[in-house]
């Protein structure tokens, strides 16, 4: 049975997760129905959830076989944060510092990557039988960082890990920065897939949002970029404060004639920190706009928009023509394991001791700290906590991850992935529940 879908593994009434383009916001919609309805329970009644789930005799979760496909069971993704920015926007929630202590922030970043694989075995992690098919420098604005500290970090990771030929390495890049020599180092030391923080190709858009370029020297960027690389993906930002129909429909008719295959559309968020907003536009405050009311007609707008440019919406914020999805996101969606490098990543693992599998998440230490740790214990000084998860969180987890997705998730009798218990009895009464809810719900 589809989670996300829901499938008709078990039952005849499937809800959405068919692939045709037609569908897709459907099921997206559909799913966000259902995250509601578990996170409602998440927070309230855990035994609700205990209650289809964790019981004996029961099922296990495994994937599509599309995810199948793309994510052998023994992927491993590896993410590389790069918190220096020239300067910080204000919408940014990331963890971000100005450009100062370069020096030994590389320097750490190449001993914590030597120094993993001795804490890998000391915890038992079994990162031998694992292949990297995917590497992420993510910030933050990695294209400060110059080629031949670039080229040294990529050779300490190919030295000690396992690599897929087809492994998908991408840099994100501020395209402002974005020049021809860099982009020559960048295909030289093996890039194969970049990401351009675009945010909006409205030149008030990028005012708004304290950006200094204009949508021509954007476009020019994107350009030179597809001279190199043949996979692109572009990061664009909607319900900036006062942004207009008209400056939506702008930005994806623009997309119309661009060589990309994979936007990241992603609404700005207020809600956390409306002290910024507010003081940067304080004498405008009026004029904002109904969130919840705008974030359903431009969402709409942006579906179907894309979707008739022959973008495909596999994920609430992603989309992807020709079928390039973002394979290191991918992980993160459907809960493989990835280790993050630098200062506050997360890593995810699942270590198997005796015939027990058992997750945990590692959270790093932020920047002060992490510039101070030694060589010889640099993985395990860089470390600032260590979560175990149990069945019921990670239970949650996967829900909340994967119906983030169209194809959501399956639940059968064999293949358990995580070796966690699911009791499908009980899905019927969660399925009639959710169609109850969906049905009656208008704000879709």
């Amino acid at each position: 049975m589809g989670l996300g879908a829901w499938g008709s593994y078990l039952y005849s009434n499937p809800l959405g997760g068919t692939s045709t383009p037609a569908t897709d916001l459907f099921s997206l919609k559909r799913n966000n129905v259902i995250l509601l309805i578990i996170i409602k329970y998440m927070k309230v009644n855990n035994k609700f959830l205990s209650n289809i789930f964790l019981r004996k005799n029961s099922f296990g979760i495994s994937f599509p076989s599309f995810i199948n496909n793309i994510l052998p069971i023994n992927s491993l993704g590896i993410y590389i944060h790069f918190p220096f920015c020239q300067k910080i926007c204000f919408y940014c929630d990331f963890f971000k510092t100005t450009p100062f202590k370069y020096r030994l922030y590389f320097n750490n970043i190449i001993n914590e990557i030597l120094n993993s694989k001795k804490y890998f075995n000391e915890i038992g992690y079994e990162y031998f039988d694992k292949i990297i098919n995917s590497i992420y420098f993510g910030g933050g604005t990695p294209n400060l960082i110059n080629p031949f500290s670039l080229e040294k970090i990529l050779n300490s990771i190919f030295n000690n890990f396992s690599l897929s030929s087809e492994c998908e390495i991408t840099i994100e890049l501020n395209p402002e920065l974005i020049t021809l020599d860099y982009l020559k180092s960048l295909k030289y030391l093996g890039i194969n897939r970049v990401s351009i923080g675009v945010q909006t190709f409205s030149l008030f858009g990028l005012r708004v949002l304290g950006r200094t370029s204009n949508p021509y020297e954007i476009i020019s960027k994107i350009e030179l970029v597809s001279k190199f690389f043949n996979n692109i993906s572009i990061d664009l930002i909607y319900l900036y404060p006062f942004q207009k129909i008209s400056s939506l429909l702008n930005d994806i008719n623009t997309i119309k004639n661009l060589p990309i295959d994979h936007i990241s559309y992603y609404a700005l968020d207020i809600y956390d920190d409306k002290k910024v907003i507010y003081h940067r536009f304080d004498t405008l405050i009026k004029e904002i706009h109904d969130i919840q009311e705008n974030f359903n007609k431009f969402y709409d707008l942006i579906h179907y928009g894309l979707r008739d440019l022959g973008f495909e919406h596999y994920e609430v914020s992603n989309f992807a023509r020709n079928k390039k999805y973002s394979i290191h996101n991918l992980k993160y969606w459907y809960y493989f394991d990835y280790i993050g490098f630098g200062p506050s990543a997360v890593s995810k693992l699942t270590l198997n001791n005796n015939q027990n599998k058992k997750i945990i998440r590692i959270n790093k230490k932020s920047f002060d700290y992490f510039i101070k740790f030694s060589f010889s214990n640099a993985f395990y000084e860089s470390i600032e906590n260590i979560e175990e998860i149990d069945d019921l969180t990670a239970i949650k987890e996967i829900l909340m991850l994967s119906l983030r997705t169209k194809w959501g998730i399956k639940v059968k009798y064999k293949n358990n992935l995580y070796n966690l218990k699911i009791n499908p009895l009980n899905f019927k009464k969660l399925n009639s529940f959710i169609n109850k809810v969906y049905n009656k719900l208008n704000f879709f």
